[in-house]
């Protein structure tokens, strides 16, 4: 069982475009925070299952102009995501080991906000939305394949664990049927959601606890 907390790393993979304004969209990749708790079972001293609980805030901006004005949008996504994988240990010199892991998720979208700024460059005006809400324009929930590795050193009650895992999402993050459903968006800001699939990038340092136990059997006294 542990418990880690690190940074997370949101890459928007663009399968449609979908502009109002002449102009390209250009994406950025923003970092957040992910907290994480692990469990599984281990087969022998080499390999194992495991299944984690992860708090993943994924988000990214976006920058494009429309006439006389520079645009920005930042997309928040909070998920729980839920890792099932296999972990196989490659290496192992006196107490560090390093275990590689592969296996599958499925995300649940609890809160999507959106923030936007607006710039005039030819006034230096400046409009901004700090928060609104982007969940009826999202897809509810995520799943994908998970590749990835953790570096362990053993402190003999325990282990201390650098995790490494990139996740590779499958779902369109945009729901297809509210694409236009923000008509402040479409007409004030000239926006439209294209088709996304995110991937994401998770480093995070934690400790891990060992649970050991067995099955005793007793002895019959007939």
């Amino acid at each position: 069982l542990s418990l880690s907390i690190g940074s997370n790393t949101t890459y928007a993979n663009v399968t449609e475009l979908y502009n109002v304004s002449r102009t390209p969209k250009t994406y950025t990749s923003n970092n957040t925070r992910v907290i994480s708790i692990d469990g599984g079972y281990n087969f022998n001293n080499r390999s194992g299952i495991g299944v984690s609980l992860i708090n993943a805030d994924k988000e990214y901006s976006i920058d494009y102009r429309v006439n006389d004005f520079d645009m920005n949008l930042t997309e928040q996504l909070s998920y729980i995501d839920m890792p099932v994988y296999y972990k196989l240990k490659l290496v192992e010199i006196n107490k560090i080991s390093y275990t590689a892991v592969m296996g599958g998720f499925v995300g649940y979208l609890y809160r999507a906000n959106n923030q936007i700024l607006s710039l005039n460059t030819q006034s230096n005006s400046m409009l901004e939305i700090r928060s609104f809400s982007a969940a009826k324009r999202k897809s509810t929930w995520n799943f994908g394949t998970i590749i990835g590795g953790d570096l362990l050193y053993d402190l003999r009650k325990g282990f201390l664990v650098l995790k490494c895992t990139y996740f590779n999402g499958f779902q369109n993050t945009t729901n297809k049927n509210s694409r236009y459903s923000n008509p402040q968006l479409l007409h004030d800001y000239y926006y439209v959601d294209d088709d996304i699939r995110l991937n994401n990038l998770s480093i995070s340092l934690g400790y891990i606890i060992n649970i050991n136990y067995q099955i005793e059997r007793r002895k019959s006294l007939w």
